[in-house]
C-alpha cells in the first residue's frame, strides 16, 4: 500500500472506507464454470445449455411436455418441428454453445445449440379450421410459396398459412445473426461472422482449433464442474491443456479451479498461458483482476483494469469499480472518481459501492456536502449494508465539515 501522510479525522474516515470497500468487494474467488468472475453480490453462471424455458405458442398458451406441442381447441395452433444448425463462416461449428432466441408474436424462447451446432425448436403451425379463416384475408404475395428459401433448407410438405417468427443466434466473439422464419419452414441454417477485429472477446477461435481428444477433456471437465466435482474437472483440463496447450478456455477453467483451492500463483500462470495462446482473450484478464484486487496489490490491478478497458469493458463492466479501487489505492484520485462514476452509469445498483468511493474521494478534495450525499446514495441502495452504521457516522461528520466552510 502506498504510504499515506498524517491526516485529520475526517481524512482518517477516508482511509478505512478505502479499505473497507476493498475488503466488502474481495469476497473471494468465483466458483468455475464460465470464464469470469463475481460482481458484487453475483456470481456468473457457468457456461453452457441453461435450463429450458417454458415455450408458448404466439396467444400465449404453454406447450405441454409430451403432446408435442398439439393443441386441440380449434383455431389453436399446433407445432411442427425446426432442426436449425449454426456455424462459423469458415464452415466449422462454433467453438462454444450458441445462444438461439425464438420469437413469435408476444412470446419468446430460447435454447443452446450443442457442441456440433445443432438445435431444434417447436414452432406454431395452423389447423385446418384457423387456415380456412386465413385465407380469405390472405393475399397471393403472402402465401408460403413465394418465400425463396436459401440453399440447403427445406419447408413442410403440408403448406400452411404464413405466421411469421424470428430467430437470433448470438456468441460472444461474433455478430449476431437474425433470420425470419415462416411457420412451414422445417430446416435452417446460420453463419456467424467473427467481430474479433473490433474489439476484445470471450470466446477465442483458438478454442476451435483445438484436436477431438482435447475438446473431449474439456467437456468432461465442464460436466464435471456442472456436478461440482473440482477433482475430477482439474484432472480432464490438466489432460486437455497437456494435448493443446494453446487452450485458452480450459487453461481459464484450469485457474478457476485453482483459485477456488487457494492456488494463487498457480493460477495466475494458468491465466497467464491462456493470454499467451490469445492476448485478445477477455476472461482472463478479470480473473487476473479479482487475484489483484484480493492481495490489494494495486498497480498490477490498475495495468490488468486498464487493459481490460481498453479491449472491451462492454463485457465486464465490473471492471470500472475493480480500476477506480486500484487507482484510489494509488493515490490517483482523479482517474479513480472517472472510473467510479462510470461504473455507477453503468449500473448505479449493481455498483452501488462506486458511490461510497467516490464519497471518499470528494471528502479527500474537501467536498463534504457532495460527499455526503454519496454516502447516502449509497445507503439508499443498499440499507442493510453490514457497514451501514459507520457510514451514517462518516456522513454526519462530512455534514458537519460542510457547515462550517
Amino acid at each position: 500500500m502506498p504510504q499515506i501522510p498524517k491526516m485529520t479525522a475526517p481524512l482518517r474516515w477516508i482511509v478505512s472506507g478505502i479499505m473497507a470497500a476493498a475488503s466488502a468487494f474481495a469476497q473471494g474467488p468465483p466458483a468455475a464454470g464460465k470464464p469470469g468472475v463475481a460482481t458484487p453480490g453475483q456470481t456468473r453462471a457457468p457456461l453452457g445449455a441453461t435450463p429450458a424455458e417454458p415455450m408458448y405458442t404466439p396467444n400465449g398458451t404453454p406447450i405441454v411436455p409430451g403432446t408435442n406441442g398439439t393443441n386441440n381447441m380449434r383455431g389453436r395452433p399446433s407445432m411442427t418441428l425446426l432442426n436449425g444448425t449454426v456455424m462459423i463462416e469458415d464452415g466449422s461449428p462454433p467453438p462454444e454453445p450458441v445462444r438461439i432466441e425464438f420469437t413469435c408474436g408476444m412470446r419468446k424462447t430460447e435454447t443452446r445449440t450443442d457442441n456440433k451446432g445443432h438445435f431444434d425448436f417447436l414452432i406454431p403451425r395452423f389447423d385446418a379450421s384457423t387456415q380456412r379463416q386465413s385465407t380469405t384475408s390472405t393475399t397471393s404475395t403472402s402465401t408460403p410459396s413465394s418465400t425463396t428459401l436459401p440453399p440447403g433448407e427445406g419447408r413442410s410438405s403440408v403448406q400452411q398459412p404464413t405466421q411469421v417468427c424470428s430467430l437470433r443466434a448470438t456468441l460472444p466473439g461474433f455478430e449476431a445473426a437474425e433470420r425470419t422464419i415462416d411457420s412451414d419452414v422445417i430446416k435452417v441454417s446460420i453463419q456467424l461472422k467473427s467481430d474479433r477485429g473490433k474489439t476484445g472477446y470471450t470466446i477465442s477461435l483458438a478454442n476451435a482449433s483445438a484436436p477431438p481428444e482435447a475438446k473431449d477433456a474439456y467437456d468432461k471437465a465442464r460436466k464435471a464442474i456442472g456436478n461440482h466435482d473440482p477433482k475430477e474437472a482439474r484432472k480432464y483440463l490438466t489432460k486437455a491443456v497437456a494435448i493443446y496447450p494453446k487452450y485458452p478456455a480450459a487453461w481459464v477453467e484450469l485457474g478457476g479451479i485453482e483459485m477456488n483451492a487457494g492456488e494463487t500463483e498457480e493460477a495466475k500462470q494458468s491465466f497467464g498461458k491462456a493470454l499467451a495462446a490469445d492476448s485478445g482473450y477477455l476472461p482472463p484478464y478479470e480473473r487476473l483482476a479479482v487475484i489483484a484486487l484480493n492481495a490489494q496489490k494495486w498497480q498490477e490491478l490498475a495495468d490488468v483494469t486498464e487493459r481490460l478497458i481498453r479491449l472491451n469493458a462492454y463485457e465486464y463492466p465490473e471492471v470500472y469499480y475493480y480500476n477506480a479501487m486500484a487507482n484510489l489505492g494509488l493515490n490517483r484520485y482523479e482517474a479513480a472518481e472517472k472510473s467510479a462514476r462510470e461504473a455507477l452509469n453503468q449500473d448505479p445498483h449493481k455498483f452501488a459501492r462506486a458511490s461510497y468511493l467516490l464519497g471518499m474521494m470528494l471528502a479527500k478534495r474537501g467536498e463534504y456536502a457532495s460527499a455526503a450525499e454519496q454516502l447516502k446514495a449509497y445507503l439508499a441502495a443498499n440499507p442493510s449494508t453490514p457497514d451501514a452504521e459507520k457510514i451514517r457516522l462518516q456522513m454526519t461528520e462530512f455534514d458537519s465539515q460542510a457547515r462550517r466552510k
